[in-house]
């Protein structure tokens, strides 16, 4: 076969040169293959950790502006709790007399305008309810929402976000009312 058509198309694949350049040419082909290879698999991984980051941003966005309402709540909670007036009507018993000066103070400083605050409950020092603000009439004795006895027992302010059977999901502080010499007379709660 070699004396036929076939010897001419074939001689020049007989020469030395020839050889090593196909050799080098599939060489060069193969690392092109397994660099695009590369390129893709890094792009691939570069594009799926920037769509990751993409989807996390909005939890982390909401979580920030949680983390600032409940940081505002617990603040109003604080300034609530540390009224002298508020301190003296839960001494005498005097439940809407606490209510009032907290009242006053809220609206000196605008909460509801601020984005807090919209929800105040007086507490004993035991826990128990004394006075729901937006529900004044309602005297009923659930059970103190952990908030208040950690900031009861703490004798600190303490706040967060809870999920409820009244109010669902919301965010809430609750802070110690103590006396003149650091007794605890009851708790403020800002929801």
């Amino acid at each position: 076969m070699r004396n036929g058509r076939w010897s001419a198309v074939l001689r020049p694949w007989d020469r030395l040169g020839v050889r090593v350049g196909a050799a080098v040419l599939a060489a060069v082909l193969v690392t092109a293959a397994i660099a695009l290879l590369r390129v893709d698999h890094t792009v691939s991984t570069h594009a799926e950790a920037q769509l990751a980051a993409e989807v996390e941003r909005p939890g982390r966005q909401a979580r920030a502006a949680i983390e600032q309402l409940a940081a505002f709540s617990a603040l109003a909670a604080a300034t609530f709790a540390s009224l002298p007036d508020v301190a003296s009507a839960l001494a005498r018993g005097d439940a809407a007399a606490a209510l009032a000066a907290a009242a006053a103070a809220a609206a000196v400083r605008d909460c509801r305008a601020a984005g807090g605050a919209v929800g105040l409950t007086l507490y004993d020092a035991r826990g128990a309810v004394l006075l729901r603000a937006h529900a004044p009439l309602d005297r009923s004795q659930r059970p103190a929402p952990p908030s208040v006895l950690r900031a009861l027992d703490a004798r600190a302010p303490t706040s967060g976000v809870r999920s409820d059977d009244v109010l669902g999901l919301s965010v809430f502080a609750a802070a110690p009312v103590l006396d003149g010499d650091g007794r605890v007379m009851g708790a403020v709660e800002t929801l």
